[in-house]
């Protein structure tokens, strides 16, 4: 992506403040909060969900091929991990793999979602925490729960003007920020706690993990360079997620270790 999750969430923001302020000019704030509520679900119907609990928390055998990026050891599900054209650097870490598959992995300082959003939003941090809740400024998990957590529903026209204000500002970065429409799972890991999205059992063409912990936060990106829809399961991402522990040595150098008489599987295999 060309454009930073942060940096698209405020350019639909100025889009949105702009719209709003037409509207409640001309015909009040209690409508706008029921029809924009109503408006932003019918055009983004995801910003109804929630997070929920994955249903499926095992692990897809292993293969006894694991991999080390940005100071992390996992296991991987697959075998057939193209090493010649895997490519990391500082940030960001790409493992293809020849079923088609790619895992990217990127590495994204504490903080880096708020902290953008009010530099680049020129956000006073006390102002912004009386408007989204005293723990938004937290960690980039805390705000993301609250984003998430945001529906149509806590929208009416009976909703008080900050609650109002609160609750529509987080549906329009929720629309533009949730990358995957097709699910938003709760995910747990060691020491990272985060969010899923996408379910592999409707075959999206990726399947986007962020996970935070107090002094890291890595995404993890599933898809296809044919932007085919995936062939994964949840069990296959959970041995990833899930197996993520800190390197024995703390190293940051990137690294594929495959046992060569494993058996070479692949995706959804």
């Amino acid at each position: 992506m060309t454009i930073s999750r942060s940096k698209r969430i405020l350019l639909g923001v100025a889009a949105a403040f702009l719209f709003c302020g037409t509207y409640l000019w001309f015909f009040g704030e209690q409508t706008y909060w029921a029809l924009s509520a109503r408006y932003i679900a019918h055009q983004v119907p995801l910003v109804k969900r929630i997070p929920v609990d994955l249903a499926d928390v095992s692990l897809a055998d292993s293969t006894n091929a694991k991999s080390s990026y940005f100071g992390y050891d996992f296991q991987l599900p697959w075998s057939d991990v193209d090493e010649q054209n895997s490519k990391a650097n500082a940030k960001v870490a790409i493992l293809p793999f020849r079923s088609g598959l790619y895992v990217v992995i990127k590495d994204i300082a504490p903080k880096s979602l708020i902290n953008s959003l009010l530099a680049d939003g020129k956000l006073d941090p006390s102002e912004f925490s009386q408007l989204y809740g005293e723990k938004s400024l937290d960690s980039d998990y805390a705000f993301t729960r609250i984003m998430l957590d945001a529906t149509p529903s806590q929208l009416n026209l009976r909703t008080p003007h900050k609650d109002g204000v609160r609750a529509s500002m987080l549906l329009m970065m929720k629309a533009i920020a949730v990358p995957v429409d097709s699910g938003i799972f709760n995910v747990h890991s060691g020491d990272f706690k985060g969010f899923q999205y996408g379910d592999p059992t409707e075959h999206p063409n990726r399947i986007v993990v962020d996970l935070f912990s107090d002094n890291k936060s890595l995404e993890l990106t599933f898809s296809r360079k044919d932007k085919a829809a995936l062939s994964v399961s949840q069990p296959e991402i959970n041995r990833i997620v899930m197996t993520l522990q800190q390197s024995s040595a703390g190293s940051q150098a990137p690294s594929v270790r495959s046992n060569s008489k494993a058996q070479r599987t692949q995706p959804g295999t």
